[in-house]
């Protein structure tokens, strides 16, 4: 039996989905259409757009003396209401650089200089982009995040009907009135099929700013169905400050607390996550990190995960003492599932101490689990103790599945 992988549900997708955007909805856009950039090559027959009356600045040996000098021809253009039509045209001169590792860092610097007068020419901008299946994602999220930054409460309505790039509006709104961004998210009538991505980037707004504060948030809100989606998030968030280690012992306090058990469940399996990942580099001297889970083997909000972990670890150090703790478990499923590993992991590790075991104790409660798990193991090389011990078993149902062939492996049985 391979080590168990915790079942955790890590990974939301919600930071990497800005590429289907507010821009493909059916609602009409400015009469004014911001032509594109034309592409270095084009098929014969279509004109070449004259050259740009504001060019960006060549970047020389440093792209950063050239982002500072386009920055400061932005704002040198800027007049109160009035489109900035220079950033918009250096803007989509950036889009074009070939060389995404200068492009994205240039156009976050620019993008900063983005006021709310310029915000939709800037929307109109990627509707254009999008059409051509040109997404820029990095680009795209950026603007999203400053628009929010400058005007969260009108950006978040234009792109209301698009879960993916509310995440990026709310991040910077958060970034800049937590408890503006707060108290949208908070009202029943504001757009509750996207919350999962509105409450993401409410969160990492507020991280980015002050994390005891969107550490606080999720406490406070843990049972609120509008911030489920995120009850992992602080626990990724203080792995990122603290370490496993730190996270770790972050948790086993908050686990004391009496805060709902969804976010004691989210915060537990992230941090198992984090162990798992780490013994798959080789970087545990345990198989599968089970300190955790020992730790709160008693709790009842311990998932099935968990018990599948703890049950091999026993399996492997120490199956007989394993048995005597399987007792401490209080959730049935994981108990269960401890149970399962367990048995399963002496019988492939030491099928011989296993059948001692079964000789001395042939009342205990599991006495069937574990002669099941024998019989499987040996049939194929002791048909006549295989069948001895299938004998043994009470349970009428688990005696028959102990000795059928096994559907993946013809010659699993000895009969």
């Amino acid at each position: 039996m391979k080590p168990p992988l915790p079942a955790v549900l890590y990974g939301t997708g919600l930071i990497s989905a800005f590429a289907a955007g507010w821009f493909l909805k059916s609602t009409a856009h400015p009469e004014t259409t911001l032509a594109l950039a034309a592409h270095p090559a084009q098929p014969p027959g279509v004109r070449t757009p004259p050259k740009s009356a504001h060019p960006l600045a060549a970047s020389g040996a440093s792209w950063l003396d050239a982002a500072s000098a386009d920055l400061a021809a932005v704002r040198a253009a800027m007049q109160p209401g009035v489109v900035n039509q220079v950033l918009l045209e250096k803007l989509k001169a950036i889009l074009e650089l070939p060389d995404e590792n200068q492009r994205t860092p240039r156009w976050q610097s620019l993008i900063t200089a983005m006021r709310p007068e310029d915000a939709e020419a800037m929307q109109e901008l990627f509707y254009s982009l999008h059409k051509e299946g040109r997404w820029f994602e990095p680009e795209f999220l950026a603007f999203a995040i400053q628009w929010g930054r400058v005007d969260g409460a009108h950006a978040v309505l234009m792109g209301s009907d698009q879960q993916s790039d509310i995440y990026g509006v709310m991040v910077g709104w958060a970034q800049e009135d937590a408890a503006g961004a707060t108290a949208w998210l908070m009202n029943p009538q504001n757009f509750a099929v996207y919350l999962p991505s509105a409450a993401s980037g409410l969160f990492q707004g507020i991280a980015a700013v002050d994390p005891g504060a969107a550490e606080a948030l999720v406490i406070a809100n843990a049972g609120n169905p509008r911030f489920e989606s995120i009850l992992y998030s602080l626990a990724q968030m203080k792995i990122s400050q603290m370490g496993l280690a730190g996270a770790e012992a972050w948790f086993d306090q908050v686990a004391q607390k009496p805060v709902p058990d969804a976010l004691k469940l989210k915060s537990f399996e992230t941090l198992q996550e984090g162990r798992w990942r780490q013994h798959k580099l080789g970087l545990l001297d345990t198989p599968a990190g089970a300190s955790l889970p020992e730790r709160h083997m008693a709790a009842p909000w311990l998932p099935e995960s968990a018990g599948e972990i703890l049950g091999w670890d026993w399996s492997q150090e120490n199956p007989e003492a394993g048995i005597v703790k399987i007792d401490r478990i209080t959730s049935p499923k994981a108990q269960k599932s401890a149970t399962e590993s367990l048995l399963s992991g002496w019988a492939d590790n030491d099928f011989g101490s296993l059948s001692l075991w079964l000789k001395g104790n042939r009342e205990h409660p599991i006495f069937d689990q574990a002669a099941y798990h024998l019989v499987r193991k040996i049939q194929g090389m002791e048909p006549v103790a295989a069948k001895e011990w299938a004998d043994q078993i009470k349970d009428a149902d688990l005696r028959k599945r102990a000795t059928e062939l096994d559907p993946l492996d013809p010659f699993s049985t000895g009969e």
